[in-house]
């Protein structure tokens, strides 16, 4: 982390993740006729993230603040498996490290997997007063899992909040000691879909022509879609935050709804097209209702309580689904 300036921040982070399964199994000789059997596997995983923020801050006069934040992210991500296994061991010494010695030796898999993500953002905060808060953001996300036309999508959002607390006409009401009114609207995207998917996709297959020996040639395994695009939801919520009794009696409220587009999901697909189900953006559902939570603290000299109790209700509504035409066309 860098200080460029007055009020002027950068901050760089690296992050490594790695991980390495190995999985081992051998099942030994118990009785004369019976044979044994092994497997051997590994997975092995990693992740490397780099974040980019630089941020600004300053109090202008008195009775304003604003924050400005912009920033860059990546994240890479690769996964790498195989896995053998064997039955027909004929002894208990070499257990599953010698796999060739077994009589019947099943075919082995293994395969690699992987993905990026690639991100732009940026986010105001004004503060005036103390009272009286705004922020908007902006992010634009680029993922290697969508159509080559669909991989980057943009989301904002935007809040706003009032310390109602603060203004002198509830300064002198003792029993409040919090009062802060809120809404805030924005988007959301979901990538909800495994690498590749979007892709025309081939899987090996063996086969046995007359008294041939066993031949491996390749056939399709899915259907490209190039359309496939960003699940994403938009969600408009409104609420307030009330402090009472000096802190010892907190109350929250939330009205929101949520609306999600495109939704991702498998389809059906018909047989003559020689694919049971093919990855789509189908449709839409909504989401809304109420949350409640209510606090206390209750203590005296020789012990304390923090109970919390929360009430939610939610209705989900399905607004739309993709017509025959959406899913086989």
């Amino acid at each position: 982390e860098l200080n460029l300036a007055k009020g002027l921040k950068f901050r760089s982070m690296f992050a490594l993740e790695y991980g390495n399964n190995i999985n081992e199994v051998f099942v030994p000789i118990i009785y004369s006729n019976d044979l044994g059997s092994a497997s051997d596997g590994y997975n092995n995983t990693s992740s490397f993230l780099n974040e980019n923020i630089l941020t600004y801050s300053r109090d202008i006069g008195t009775d304003h603040n604003i924050n400005l934040v912009a920033g860059y992210t990546a994240q890479t991500f690769a996964q790498r498996f195989e896995s053998a296994s064997v039955t027909g061991i004929s002894n208990n010494a070499t257990e599953n490290y010698d796999l060739s010695a077994a009589s019947i030796i099943n075919a082995p898999s293994n395969g690699i997997s992987e993905w990026s993500l690639l991100s732009w953002l940026g986010r105001v905060n004004y503060t005036f007063k103390d009272r009286y808060l705004i922020t908007a953001s902006i992010r634009s996300d680029g993922s290697s899992r969508f159509g080559a036309q669909n991989k980057w999508a943009t989301f904002p959002s935007a809040a706003i909040a009032w310390k109602v607390s603060e203004e002198s006409f509830l300064k002198e009401v003792s029993f409040i000691n919090d009062l802060k009114l809120r809404a805030s609207y924005g988007v959301t995207g979901n990538t909800a879909l495994s690498p590749y998917q979007s892709l025309d996709r081939l899987t090996s297959l063996r086969v046995v022509r007359g008294n041939e020996t066993d031949e491996v040639g390749y056939v399709p395994a899915s259907l490209a879609n190039a359309d496939l695009k960003w699940e994403t939801t938009t969600q408009m919520d409104v609420g307030f935050d009330l402090t009472i009794l000096n802190g010892n009696i907190e109350l929250t409220f939330d009205y929101y709804t949520k609306n999600t587009d495109n939704l991702l999901a498998s389809v059906p697909l018909p047989p003559s097209l020689g694919f049971a189900s093919s990855l789509k953006n189908i449709g839409e559902v909504q989401n809304k209702g109420i949350e409640i939570g209510l606090g206390a603290t209750v203590s005296n000299q020789q012990f304390k309580w923090n109970l919390f109790g929360q009430i939610s209700k939610n209705k989900n509504v399905v607004t739309r689904l993709a017509g025959d035409s959406d899913i086989f066309g």
